[in-house]
């Protein structure tokens, strides 16, 4: 009821405002809910890719040509950071290629995640790579805990 109230008043508003500027009022159509469907979310048609730690700094080549990553959720249940770099190259990223790194993020310790939506995507010219770490230079080789941390990601 309240809603249809306040349809009329703004209704009401709007035709008074056009018969003062010498125009024809308009009439509002009554909107309901609408449903959202795939092509409506972000990055919707993405492939995603998904990984759980080893006991071992992961890298991983996810696309071995151009690309667009739209989104980044990652958690981690151990007591220490873990850092992320995504990269613009094709093949497995390895220490030597902080030149290639396109985006990177800290995963804070003892959380239940993080999202990282990229709303107008992130363009990966070359191919799409991640190289996940304990240690936040761009050449660190600290491995992972096993099943501590983990991160979905979509792209296309």
């Amino acid at each position: 009821m309240r809603n249809a109230v306040i349809g009329v008043l703004i209704g009401a508003v709007l035709a008074s405002a056009a018969t003062v500027l010498g125009q024809t009022p308009m009439r509002l159509a009554k909107v309901g809910p609408v449903a959202a469907t795939a092509s409506d979310a972000i990055g919707a048609g993405t492939t995603p890719y998904v990984f759980l730690s080893t006991a071992a700094v992961l890298t991983a080549q996810i696309k071995g040509t151009p690309g667009m990553v739209w989104d980044l959720d990652c958690w981690n249940t151990d007591s220490a950071p873990a850092y992320v770099r995504l990269y613009d190259q094709v093949g497995a990223p390895g220490s030597g290629d902080g030149g290639n790194i396109k985006w990177r993020g800290v995963i804070p310790p003892n959380t239940s995640g993080f999202l990282k939506s990229m709303p107008n995507a992130r363009t990966f010219a070359a191919g799409i790579g991640i190289r996940v770490s304990g240690g936040v230079a761009n050449t660190n080789a600290t491995p992972l805990v096993a099943d501590t941390v983990g991160c979905n990601l979509g792209f296309n």
